[in-house]
């Protein structure tokens, strides 16, 4: 019985990315934890959005994704420092509350996801008229540094993207084509490739 050899996939992922271009442009720029194939996604979505033309057009397109990419990565990195430190900002919320050696140890319990931890946490903090607002609060105010700085690596990476666009509106101008909508409307870009990541990673936030 003869078989037919499936026809190889000539998707703008598998032949830009996966494909030839991929030892010219290098992998993409994947950190452990990250999902590879969302990366493909988003970049076969702005390949579809701008289709681009050329060599130099592919290029801008690469680095469009990896700066959506990147604003991407830096939003999860926020809610993702405050979660790993909460600890941190428990046990300044109850240093006053229970003294500073319990506070430590009940604090590093309860980070440790203890039962009896999180529950003496909870009747400490309701005793005191506090939630877990005032722990995150203090939590944010241990990190303002560090967020502050994500906040500016987010502007940098949209910044990035913005002007990316621009400089192919005004190569397409220049020779007698447009796109307009990319520039003008860049969040939308972004809307559609912020639901393919998170279907592929875990909640931002």
């Amino acid at each position: 019985m003869s078989s037919t050899k499936p026809e190889p996939s000539t998707t703008p992922t598998n032949i830009r990315e996966r494909g030839g271009l991929s030892a010219l442009f290098g992998p993409p720029p994947i950190l452990p934890g990250e999902s590879a194939e969302a990366w493909y996604e988003l970049h076969a979505q702005m390949t579809a959005y701008v289709k681009p033309i050329g060599i130099l057009e592919e290029n801008w397109v690469r680095e469009g994704t990896n700066y959506i990419w990147d604003d991407l990565r830096y939003g999860r990195l926020k809610p993702s420092l405050l979660a790993a430190t909460a600890y941190q900002g428990l046990e300044e919320i109850l240093e006053p509350l229970i003294g500073q050696p319990d506070a430590e140890v009940l604090a590093k319990r309860w980070a440790g996801r203890e039962e009896s931890a999180i529950e003496e946490v909870d009747e400490i903090l309701a005793s005191a008229g506090l939630t877990m607002d005032a722990v995150m609060g203090q939590t944010l105010s241990i990190n303002l540094d560090v967020i502050m700085q994500i906040y500016d690596l987010r502007t940098s990476a949209q910044t990035g993207l913005k002007l990316t666009m621009r400089e192919l509106e005004r190569r397409r101008t220049a020779s007698g084509q447009h796109l307009g909508r990319a520039v003008q409307q860049p969040e939308e870009a972004e809307l559609k490739v912020i639901a393919a990541e998170t279907a592929n990673t875990s909640p931002a936030e």
